[in-house]
């Protein structure tokens, strides 16, 4: 099994199992995204109280992500990441067992223990269990392996919701994280946490505040960290208001909405695989730099169209460049930190994308207070200007043949 795994693409078994792992870890948010509200209102909740319980998560990740970091280092990442597992899994467990919205209020406030954890120390073991040289190879694989759920997930429901009704869906979410457990544990793939060479073990190396220190002294972190910021604001933006834009301004139909969403979560995960080996031969920054500059102007031809196919088009677009950028950001990150601050680093940046998400939920609201959603469309695209000399101002890496 470990050498059939192996051929697949080029990586270990590890590196396989921990990437199928992240997938079925990360499969039961896919499977309730469509029907959380709805449940939610099923068991009671007013709208308001659903979109509170919505915020809950990203903002306890804002706070909790770099102290849990922290704290993995010190506990061990392989135990951090079977925690997290467990946590997961029953975190669904208490949902489908839930009475009323209230548990909805408690439970974030547990599961953040995985969601706060898993994601930086998934990613980090997966690029350790592969070759320096691949990284961006390595990362493209394991983001489209994670990012699968987004089709998968929803065609479960999707055929289970008319059996076992909204509270089943949550009941089966719960054994996917059990199956990843178990892969994680070795099922044949020798899936133990690998740490890079380097990596401080024990209490010798330095706490974690240093290493935070050391991670914020890093030109090029505090570079991605304006990136990622700016990016997942603007798309904040985007997601939360292009919906209601679609239906009525362009008077388009509910599902025809859906299937532009879908569009893009396609293109964000096909296209993962080949950018990254784009990246091993080109370098992230120079991948990275182009990819945002389309990107401004994707935004400025959507916020202009009215033609269905070229709007169709331009969402391909946004869809590519989202999973272009999420590859060439990691592949970068992994050229210029050492080995024995990548998680945190990893943590700190997830952190940005978080924030800028939080932020982008609350501007969405307000902008439209003031302003038509074709101003804010195009707002989204002058959001993304400060990154362009950002990335220009970034190192030149490229991890085939070393620093240029």
């Amino acid at each position: 099994m470990h050498s059939f795994v192996k051929s697949l693409g080029g990586f270990s078994g590890r590196f396989y199992a921990i990437s199928i792992s992240s997938f079925l870890f990360q499969l039961p948010g896919y499977m309730a995204q469509p029907i959380l509200a709805l449940y939610l209102l099923h068991l009671g909740a007013s709208l308001p109280e659903v979109g509170l319980i919505l915020s809950i998560q990203s903002m306890l990740m804002i706070f909790l992500r770099i102290p849990l970091t922290m704290v993995t280092q010190r506990l061990g990442e392989e135990r951090m990441i079977k925690l997290a597992f467990v946590v997961q899994a029953s975190a669904y467990l208490v949902y489908y067992l839930a009475p009323s919205p209230a548990w909805f209020f408690l439970v974030p406030f547990y599961q953040i223990l995985a969601t706060g954890s898993f994601n930086q120390l998934a990613l980090s073991g997966a690029t350790n269990a592969a070759p320096r040289a691949k990284q961006g190879d390595a990362i493209g694989q394991y983001m489209t392996f994670m990012h699968a759920g987004q089709f998968i997930g929803p065609l479960i429901t999707s055929v289970l919701l008319r059996y076992i009704g909204y509270s089943g869906i949550f009941l089966a979410a719960a054994l996917f994280p059990a199956i990843g457990l178990a892969l994680f544990l070795g099922a044949g793939f020798g899936a133990k946490m690998e740490k890079a060479p380097n990596e401080s073990k024990g209490v010798g190396g330095p706490g974690g505040l240093a290493k935070l220190g050391m991670v914020l002294k890093v030109k090029d972190v505090r570079l991605l960290a304006v990136v990622r910021v700016s990016y997942s604001l603007s798309s904040s933006i985007f997601t939360t208001l292009f919906p209601v834009w679609a239906v009525n301004d362009l008077q388009l139909s509910s599902s025809v909405v859906a299937l532009l969403f879908s569009v893009i979560g396609f293109a964000n995960t096909v296209i993962r695989i080949p950018v990254g080996k784009l990246a091993d031969r080109m370098g992230a920054k120079r991948v990275l730099f182009l990819t945002f500059l389309v990107i401004i102007v994707d935004y400025v031809v959507i916020a202009y169209s009215r033609n269905i196919y070229l709007l169709g088009l331009a969402i391909l677009g946004y869809g590519a460049c989202s999973g272009i950028r999420a590859v060439s950001e990691w592949t970068h990150l992994v050229d210029v930190v050492e080995p024995e601050i990548k998680t945190l680093s990893m943590s700190f940046l997830f952190n940005c994308w978080d924030l800028g998400a939080m932020l982008g939920s609350i501007s969405a609201g307000l902008l439209t207070t003031f302003l038509p959603f074709q101003m804010i469309l195009l707002l989204t695209a002058f959001i993304n200007v400060p990154t362009v000399p950002a990335i220009n101002a970034m190192k030149n890496v490229h991890t085939g043949s070393g620093e240029e």
